[in-house]
């Protein structure tokens, strides 16, 4: 008597499932790092666009100053809308977790002037921030220390318009 096969054993079917189980967590795995990276590379290119609304407002600055500082990094990026927008730069990037920072340097003698600052974002493929400095350097967030404007002072509440003390820019 020839018996003839019809259907697929349980040992068949259970094996070919677990092939395709393993094939979906591999590709589900790798579309994960890959939307992450893509979110990183958006996060990168909106600090190299607000890094370049920074250096024209700087150029148009009679102190040749950034712009000031209001209080903590998140504070002050979004300070920044009011201050870059739309004269320098059509719309201030924004991510979904509210990460970017701008920090300042700010001399706190007679005009307050910010001749340098820090960008940054946290970033989703990796453990540390992306930040960059007024030079358009990569630095790491622990290498990225400065003084922000002290609270209160002119810097802080007042950017310069102008030359507030009637003297020249010295140049160095």
């Amino acid at each position: 008597m020839i018996l003839s096969k019809k259907a697929f054993t349980l040992v068949e079917v259970l094996v070919t499932v677990s092939i395709i189980g393993i094939l979906m967590s591999t590709a589900i795995a790798g579309y994960s790092v890959s939307v992450a990276r893509s979110k990183d590379a958006k996060k990168r290119a909106d600090l190299a666009k607000v890094q370049s609304a920074l250096e024209n407002f700087r150029s148009n600055d009679i102190n040749g100053s950034y712009p000031p500082g209001v209080g903590t990094g998140t504070q002050n990026y979004a300070a920044l809308t009011a201050i870059l927008v739309p004269n320098y730069i059509q719309s201030l990037p924004t991510d979904e977790e509210n990460s970017y920072e701008y920090t300042p340097t700010c001399t706190t003698e007679g005009t307050p002037i910010c001749l340098s600052y820090i960008l940054s974002a946290n970033l989703e493929g990796s453990s540390e921030n992306f930040a960059l400095n007024e030079m358009g350097e990569v630095v790491k967030p622990a290498e990225a220390t400065t003084t922000p404007c002290p609270k209160g002072s002119l810097c802080a509440d007042n950017p310069p318009s102008g030359n507030l003390d009637g003297q020249q820019k010295e140049e160095k």
